[in-house]
Parts: structure tokens; sequence; C-alpha cells
């Protein structure tokens, strides 16, 4: 529409010359790109205001067909940002001593019956002793429900029940000895001196 708006205005206008000439340096393949934009430049200074003018609504027009092709054949609605997802730790990424496979497995069958309350008292003990480290419990507790493959609780019922804290140690005082008697072969198995 543009390219023939102006062709009608400017009825002096050489807009052959110009169009050949760009379809002559932007199909030939044979010369380089650097020569095609010295040349291309060489021709421009030679072009009146209404020329220049006329070659730009054509190298535009060219311009638009391309992104008109390539957006038919791609799509754009893309998210205009992509979040690489984040890989989820195992459990045996929670432990910080060397031997991580040998005391996972040992720790899954020495408490292979422990749930609720006793689970996360050996949890918290371990977390306390260095050998778990863990910031967010979601994603750990995950990764120890998939290792130990069995029932040991809700998420809820592990982190909101029990805290660890003074009261509560001294209330399951028992359970913490009984667990406490449970991992001390293990802490002393398995942790490097």
């Amino acid at each position: 529409m543009y390219k023939n708006q102006f062709e009608i205005k400017d009825k002096n206008q050489n807009s052959s010359e110009i169009t050949n000439f760009i379809f002559t340096y932007k199909n030939n393949n044979s010369i380089s790109e650097i020569k095609k934009s010295i040349l291309i430049q060489e021709k421009v200074n030679e072009f009146s205001q209404r020329e220049i003018l006329y070659f730009c609504i054509n190298m535009y027009l060219d311009f638009s067909k391309i992104e008109e092709f390539l957006k038919s054949k791609y799509n754009h609605n893309l998210p205009k940002e992509i979040k690489l997802q984040k890989v989820e730790k195992t459990f045996l990424d929670y432990i910080t001593i060397e031997n991580k496979e040998g005391f996972a497995n040992d720790l899954k069958n020495s408490f292979n019956i422990e749930f609720g309350i006793d689970f996360k008292i050996m949890i918290e003990l371990l977390k306390n002793d260095g050998i778990f480290s863990f910031t967010q419990f979601a994603p750990f507790f995950r990764s120890i429900k998939d290792y130990f493959n069995r029932d040991i609780g809700s998420q809820t019922a592990l982190n909101d029940l029990y805290k660890h804290t003074k009261d509560e140690q001294n209330y399951y005082a028992k359970n913490i000895t009984t667990v406490q008697s449970k991992l001390n072969p293990l802490i002393t198995k398995y942790r490097v001196k």
C-alpha cells in the first residue's frame, strides 16, 4: 500500500531502477554480505531524499514479509520468561557425612517401623548432630519419604506437631532416649573423626 501510494504521487520517481537495484544485490549470493553493504551504501549516497524514502519503504516491506512468514511458521506465544525447573535434591543430598549411601541404607533398615513424632525426633537429632542439613522442611520431607518408601507420617504431622523445643524434649524424653539409642551406633559407625 505505501509503495503504491509513493509511486502514484511521484510519477517522476524512477522506482523500477531502485527496485531492480534492491533485488540485484539482495538476491545475489555470489557477493559477500560486506560487499553488498558497501554497494548499497554507495548507491544510497546517490539517491535523492525521495529515492531514499522509497528505498526504505521497499526494505521495510521485505522485512515485513519475512516477519509475517516467520510468525506463520513458528509459535510466538511462548512465555516471556522461561523458568528453569529446579531439580529437587535426593535424600542423599541432605546427608553431610562421607558414606551417604551406607548411612542412608542402615538408617532405613534401623528405623523401619517408626513414624510420626518418633520419626521426626530421629530427623531432629540427626539435624542437631550435623548429619542432616536442610533449611526447608518440605523438600527434605519429600526426599526422605521417597527414600524410605513407606508411611513415615504426613508432612504436616512431622513438621508441625513436633518442633524439638525444650518443652517437647522434656515431654518426649523417653521417645528421644529410645531413638538416640538406635542412632548412636550408626553415628559412631559412619562419623569420620
